[in-house]
């Protein structure tokens, strides 16, 4: 029992230093402002009337880890809307010190496209990987 203890309470200190050391792993604020950014570029260019309409068009979708945060964009090909999220996507790295890496793919087609079997084989048509230097 008392090993068991032990085993506990050593783990606790680990991981919770661990956590302290890392910062927030899921870079939850960064990867919001990145999603919010994005949603307001649609909405301005017609494709949303608004973030829930967005949402719910299943356009955005976006994570984070420890290496930064990954944002997946879908049935959009309209360049100037490219760019703008590539735009905002670039200021997000550089308002982190290039800190938190940032990366994000486009796809032509719907995100429901891109689930089960069949998206194993859909790939990006663009991507843009900027690495973090944490």
């Amino acid at each position: 029992m008392k090993r068991a203890t032990l085993f506990c309470l050593i783990s606790l200190v680990l991981l919770s230093s661990s956590d302290a050391f890392a910062g927030d792993p899921f870079h939850y604020d960064q990867r919001t402002r990145l999603v919010n950014n994005s949603e307001l570029i649609l909405i301005n260019h017609g494709l949303c009337v608004n973030e829930n309409d967005c949402t719910k068009k299943k356009f955005v979708f976006a994570g984070g880890s420890t290496g930064g945060i990954h944002l997946e964009v879908y049935g959009v090909s309209d360049l100037p809307v490219i760019e703008r999220i590539i735009d905002a996507s670039i200021v997000e790295y550089g308002r982190n010190n290039k800190k938190i890496g940032v990366s994000v793919e486009f796809y032509r087609g719907k995100h429901e496209e891109s689930e089960g079997f069949t998206g194993l084989f859909t790939s990006p048509f663009i991507k843009l990987h900027l690495s973090g230097e944490e």
